[in-house]
């Protein structure tokens, strides 16, 4: 799953920043505002934007392998329609043998 990228803003240059948000699923992770953060501490801005970027890595593999996809929930009601059917086929096969016996 690949996160939603749109240009978060302008630096002070006036040139693109190549820091965006991700926004996958119910995390949003602000690299700027990051970035930003981490130069105010005194990193040098390379690594905080390396750090950034591995940072919304992380965060989207983890929300990637945690959560549910609408893909995943139809394959799970495709599954569990499939058992019903196959419970309720072998219900009655049980009670048309049943009746069979007693008749």
């Amino acid at each position: 799953m690949k996160p939603n990228k749109q240009p978060k803003s302008l630096s002070p240059r006036g040139a693109l920043c190549a820091c965006y948000t991700a926004t996958v699923t119910a995390v949003t992770f602000d690299t700027l505002k990051y970035v930003e953060r981490l130069k105010g501490a005194g990193v040098p801005e390379a690594q905080a934007k390396a750090m950034a970027e591995a940072q919304q890595e992380a965060l989207s593999e983890s929300v990637a392998t945690q959560f549910a996809t609408k893909a995943d929930l139809a394959e799970l009601k495709l599954d569990v329609i499939k058992w019903m059917v196959g419970l309720a086929l072998a219900q009655i096969s049980l009670l048309v043998g049943i009746l069979v016996k007693l008749l």
